[in-house]
């Protein structure tokens, strides 16, 4: 008797999900970066990676807003 198998499914990068988790808490990148203390453009590309894995944006950009 063989055990069925699940397809296998890659999980969401954890770094880059808890960076969104924590930008949709602040609606800012800036305040990410200082919560978890890394700089405004590795939150941005952790952010970034995420809407690459999922394929689509997760958050709408403009300058200060």
């Amino acid at each position: 008797m063989t055990k069925s198998r699940r397809p296998s499914r890659r999980r969401p990068p954890l770094i880059p999900l808890r960076a969104f988790a924590v930008s949709a808490k602040h609606l800012s990148f800036t305040l990410t970066a200082k919560e978890m203390c890394l700089s405004q453009d590795s939150v941005s590309r952790a952010v970034c990676s995420l809407e690459n894995y999922f394929g689509f944006p997760r958050f709408l950009r403009g300058v200060g807003s």
